[in-house]
């Protein structure tokens, strides 16, 4: 599905929940994680918006979670990396 710009809130009970720009427009997406240690294990999300419904094939996205900052942990795939900012207050 390549790369995407998606704003995530994670839930206390292993759930998340958000938004994703597609070429499409907005889908919204939902799906389950948990943190062991400093490992972010998050299942392939369901996706729901305009071009229809799909989960992304390939299992598990497994991150290494590296702190930057009060509100900013880098996400470590080994390939690629990637940076997730905290946009609200901590709940």
């Amino acid at each position: 599905m390549g790369p995407s710009n998606m704003q995530i809130e994670f839930g206390s009970g292993g759930q998340y929940s958000g938004t994703m720009a597609k070429p499409t427009g907005m889908a919204q997406v939902t799906g389950s994680y948990s943190v062991n240690g400093n490992i972010l294990e998050m299942q392939p999300p369901s996706i729901v918006g305009p071009g229809g419904n799909a989960t992304p094939p390939g299992g598990v996205m497994k991150v290494k979670m590296s702190s930057l900052g009060p509100d900013i942990i880098r996400l470590d795939a080994g390939d690629k990396q990637f940076t997730m900012t905290r946009v609200g207050p901590p709940k």
